[in-house]
């Protein structure tokens, strides 16, 4: 199994989808904390350095927070419990395939 475009050129933007809708979309380049709060679920969204990682979730587990920095196209950042995900964007040939 080939996995084709998952993790890497180097991102541009970070796009934020809560609940399966996008909550927001920000540039990789510009560092900011994006806080999530709703029906008790929380998390904190760190872009900074070039990269984005979960500083803060109150979901059980922690899997989102010690998944630690990512800067690639296509990386996510999944936080199941809190339906929050975090992908890395950007221009070039992105490429969501399996062969």
């Amino acid at each position: 199994t080939l996995l084709l475009g998952l993790g890497g050129e180097r991102g541009s933007q970070v796009r934020i989808t809560w609940e399966g809708e996008t909550y927001g979309t920000y540039s990789l380049f510009e560092d900011r904390e994006i806080e999530l709060r709703r029906e008790g679920r929380y998390n904190k969204v760190v872009i900074s350095g070039g990269s984005v990682f979960m500083e803060e979730a109150n979901c059980p587990g922690q899997e989102c927070v010690h998944q630690g920095k990512v800067s690639r196209i296509n990386q996510p950042i999944v936080c199941l419990p809190n339906e929050v995900v975090v992908t890395v964007e950007g221009s070039g040939a992105e490429v969501d395939a399996v062969l």
